[in-house]
């Protein structure tokens, strides 16, 4: 199923990133939320993939719904992992467990002390936050268990990494039928090229993409 083929990158108007920034001002702090950016040169791990990282920020959650709302339309949410690649403090994982029913919700990052601030945010959520897991973990070189995924990257590191990701784990997306929502899609040329993974719609103004694996939505 393909709603839309426009690759061009778009910019929303002045008053529509000052509304999706204030959206996120006002989400995160209602919540006591901490850790909404962190520098690449504030990163104290040693992975060899530090390299082809890119700073951590709360994307705007919108975008997060925007999406979501087109994945709606194909699936049922209930029969997917939600898995945040470089999820830094977890903001976006828990937006999504406070509105979405995901069957699991998870985020992994290299970066330790981003995950210890993920999992005091967690604290601030008692209901929400039981659905969320948060782990150490490199993108390089991790191979994800079996399931059924949304795999949610929010632009986290560069080209490299995310070819040496989606490589490493294309069986299992294809044998589950998964999704993947790129928000700030750079490289989506590169993970379009890749055999089995098709565009399932792409919002230009906001260059959000929901690609399938395997024919997920067929």
């Amino acid at each position: 199923m393909r709603y839309n083929v426009d690759l061009s990158r778009g910019s929303p108007t002045p008053a529509l990133r000052a509304w999706n920034e204030v959206y996120n001002l006002v989400w995160i702090r209602s919540h006591g939320l901490r850790g909404t950016r962190v520098g690449v040169e504030s990163f104290t791990n040693r992975y060899r993939s530090r390299d082809d990282a890119n700073c951590f920020m709360v994307m705007w959650l919108r975008n997060l719904d925007r999406i979501t709302k087109t994945l709606e339309e194909t699936t049922q949410l209930n029969t997917l992992t939600f898995l945040d690649v470089g999820c830094g403090t977890g903001i976006p994982t828990l937006y999504a467990a406070t509105r979405y029913e995901f069957a699991d919700l998870r985020g992994f990052d290299f970066e330790a002390p981003l995950i210890e601030d993920a999992r005091r945010n967690q604290e601030k959520f008692p209901k929400a936050g039981r659905r969320c897991t948060f782990d150490v973990g490199d993108a390089s070189q991790l191979k994800l268990p079996k399931a059924r995924y949304l795999l949610f990257l929010a632009n986290p590191f560069g080209e490299r990494v995310l070819e040496q990701f989606i490589s490493n784990n294309l069986d299992i997306l294809a044998s589950t039928r998964s999704y993947i929502a790129m928000v700030n899609d750079h490289g989506i040329q590169n993970v379009m090229a890749t055999s089995g993974v098709s565009l399932v719609h792409r919002n230009p103004t906001y260059n959000c993409s929901l690609l399938s694996v395997g024919d997920a939505d067929g």
